[in-house]
């Protein structure tokens, strides 16, 4: 949607828009997908440094083999995961009149439509 409405927009040649408000850690997100699903959480955690170093490992071996890394553990996917990221959606919001589904809202659907995928 909020690509059409950019689209659409008149006088908006060059103008970028971040569609989306939430401003969740990958944990938080992580932590209301299990109580959404009913799917716990891993038992085990690694330290950051430990994860790091995987991510090296994984990447390294993925450029060599010309293969994705495993469990999608590339270097740069797990710094942004420990680091965040910050996304600012007000602009979409202001010029383009897009409403944010909340996060929880837009989750349980998703999760439901796995579970029951006839219902898609």
């Amino acid at each position: 949607e909020c690509i059409v409405r950019a689209a659409e927009k008149e006088g908006n040649i060059g103008e970028r828009y971040i569609a989306g408000n939430a401003r969740l850690t990958f944990g938080q997100i992580n932590k209301m997908i299990s109580e959404i699903s009913g799917v716990p959480l891993p038992v085990m955690s690694l330290p950051d440094f430990m994860t790091l170093t995987s991510a090296r490992l994984a990447t390294m071996v993925s450029d060599v083999i010309k293969k994705p890394p495993i469990w999608g553990m590339a270097i740069d996917q797990i710094r942004i995961m420990i680091a965040g990221t910050v996304a600012d959606g007000s602009k979409a919001e202001k010029e383009l009149g897009i409403e944010y589904t909340p996060i929880r809202t837009a989750l349980e659907e998703a999760i439901t439509s796995f579970k029951n995928p006839e219902k898609r």
